[in-house]
């Protein structure tokens, strides 16, 4: 359910009994590249989030009632140096999903909870000075999902609710010491909320379960640039499928996570996707299409983050080989940039090849494709300045294979070595 990367350590939370072939439930370290256990111990229930204040604590939050042997360690804990505690001032009547700990020190949970020690902090709560308390201005009328902060500290709260400080408030609102609404927000009141993250241009990337975005027709995706709302292209997946991570990763990127396996009409294969500005791309990795079958848990990546040094780590329910693109690497011996002729062909007689991307990692530039070739074809893809074109043996001109975001008027090989990948 979560994963958090600190100070060399991956931490991994969730609904789990093993990892690495140790025994541990629900919560595992991964260092040093082996997995191990927590020294306090463990929790008795799943874990839905971990959330780090500046001094290095670590909060959690879930469905426990124990945590490292210490009962009063209910719904939320803190790991100290790998030792289980409890928050001071109590805890909170039922399960938290979310937790963010504000840039103004003051931790907040939202969740399925009514109460926190003795007050009447209903699904959204604070605790600071020591103590839970409850948000000035009211709550929301049904549970909350996630809690995060925008770059004004004021803050984002999304959930299964329709109201939120006494005003109607779809899925979503904004809370700086009173609540505010976001336009229309998301629906149908059925949906649900799982991720916001803010780009690195301000705006609110969300994202969950919901069909309309503002006034307009979008799946599981949408944008607030804190005037309106705007769809993320066709979205991602469709009815019944979900959006449940997203990451700005440190170049820039968007990444989203979930059970989705397509945006529109074009094929993501890897439970995960890149936002282009226009279009959502696949990444260039293919997971394994074989899920653990216990529990109610569909196939997907359910959760993502990145490290200082840029690795990213995944998680979800999928297990076997994963399949990553055909790598070369293309030297250019001359001293100023070379613009190759790339050839493409499917060699099989019957079936088709679908081709997604072909990048240059040490430009960055990528070309992304919503291309099958058909048994036997061939694509040339002329990379020559003023003359760039895309052409089949069974189809001629396909130029309109390339996806919007693509690099295709820069794409080109530097003098000396180049890292050339394609994804098919």
């Amino acid at each position: 359910n979560d994963l958090l990367y600190t100070g060399g350590t991956l931490y991994v939370g969730g609904s789990f009994t093993g990892a690495g072939g140790t025994a541990t439930q629900s919560v595992a370290r991964y260092s040093g590249g082996a997995w191990g256990t927590i020294t306090g111990g463990t929790v008795n229930a799943f874990i839905f989030d971990f959330e780090r204040n500046p001094a290095g604590t670590i909060f959690t939050a879930g469905a426990f009632t124990s945590a490292g042997g210490t009962a009063t360690a209910r719904f939320v804990a803190t790991l100290i140096a790998d030792k289980w505690g409890t928050l001071a001032g109590g805890t909170l009547t039922d399960i938290p999903y979310a937790l963010l700990f504000s840039s103004l020190g003051t931790l907040y949970a939202a969740g399925q909870f009514t109460g926190a020690h003795g007050s009447a902090a209903r699904y959204v709560a604070r605790h600071v000075n020591g103590a839970w308390g409850t948000l000035i201005g009211g709550t929301v009328n049904a549970p909350a999902t996630l809690v995060t902060e925008a770059p004004d500290r004021s803050l984002f709260v999304g959930g299964g609710f329709t109201v939120a400080g006494g005003s109607i408030a779809n899925l979503i609102a904004s809370y700086n010491g009173t609540w505010g609404t976001l336009g229309a927000g998301l629906r149908p009141a059925t949906g649900a909320i799982y991720g916001i993250n803010i780009g690195a241009d301000g705006r609110a990337y969300v994202l969950g379960r919901f069909s309309t975005v503002g006034t307009m027709a979008g799946t599981d995706t949408g944008i607030w640039n804190g005037a309106s709302w705007t769809p993320m292209a066709a979205g991602l997946g469709t009815s019944g499928a979900g959006v449940y991570r997203i990451l700005t990763r440190a170049n820039g990127n968007i990444i989203a996570a979930g059970d989705f396996s397509n945006s529109g009409a074009r094929l993501l294969p890897s439970y995960m996707a890149i936002w282009q500005g226009a279009a959502w791309v696949p990444i260039d990795v293919l997971f394994p299409p074989n899920p653990q079958t216990s529990g109610n848990f569909t196939p997907g990546v359910f959760c993502i983050v990145e490290s200082p040094e840029g690795t990213l780590y995944v998680a979800g329910n999928f297990s076997g080989t994963a399949e990553a693109p055909t790598v070369a690497n293309l030297v250019n011996g001359g001293g100023a940039a070379a613009y190759p002729t790339i050839r493409l062909r499917n060699t099989a007689a019957t079936g088709t090849a679908r081709v997604f991307q072909a990048a240059n990692t040490l430009t960055g530039d990528v070309i992304y494709f919503d291309l099958n070739l058909l048994p036997s074809e061939q694509v040339t893809i002329n990379l020559s300045p003023g003359s760039r074109t895309i052409t089949s043996t069974n189809r001629g001109n396909i130029l309109s294979s390339v996806i919007g975001g693509s690099n295709l008027a820069t794409w080109r090989l530097l003098s000396g070595t180049n890292t050339v990948s394609v994804f098919a």
